[in-house]
């Protein structure tokens, strides 16, 4: 969510020349809220969760992970980039990246299961900020969505049928919480 959220505002900036304080601001009241009340609520051993961040994130291996992350989010707006040019909206491979992560961290405010219109409004949204007609955006919108969930089951069921160890422990977890009932 850090890279995520520090594309968006690089974004906000590059393409309408505008930082929102107050909502940068209500962002982090909130954050910091959500925070205290889960550490009071239920007490972390936030020395262990501290000493584990740093394992991870230390050295070389910390910044492969990091990399690895926001080449996953460039490649999720070359996909928008393709999509949006296909519907006939021109982007630059900068305005996809903020498309890409506007429409992503809005996801942390999702109603519906795999953020079905949450997604398509704030990447409509945002096409439109870029200049793109109402209409050509929406259907963008909809048709990255589209792929981008075939993408995940294709690639689960891929994952299932080379590995079928992860299968099977899928099943046990079923056959588990049936046994519960």
């Amino acid at each position: 969510m850090a890279v995520l959220g520090g594309l968006t505002v690089i974004g906000m900036y590059a393409y309408m020349h505008y930082i929102p304080r107050i909502s940068l601001l209500a962002a982090a009241v909130a954050a910091g809220f959500v925070l205290t009340v889960i550490v009071f609520r239920r007490p972390l051993r936030l020395d262990r969760l501290w000493r584990r961040w740093r394992s991870v994130f230390h050295g070389w291996s910390g910044a492969a992970m990091v990399g690895a992350v926001a080449a996953s989010w460039l490649c999720e707006a070359a996909v928008i980039g393709v999509i949006a040019k296909a519907v006939g909206i021109p982007l630059s491979f900068g305005q996809a990246v903020w498309a890409n992560s506007a429409t992503v961290s809005g996801q942390i405010a999702q109603v519906a299961s795999g953020g079905i219109g949450t997604y398509e409004a704030v990447m409509a949204f945002a096409l439109t900020r870029l200049g793109a007609p109402w209409e050509k955006a929406y259907a963008a919108a909809v048709l990255t969505h589209a792929f981008k969930f075939l993408f995940s089951y294709a690639a689960g069921a891929a994952v299932l049928w080379f590995w079928r160890s992860d299968w099977q422990m899928v099943r046990g977890v079923w056959k588990k919480e049936r046994e519960k009932r």
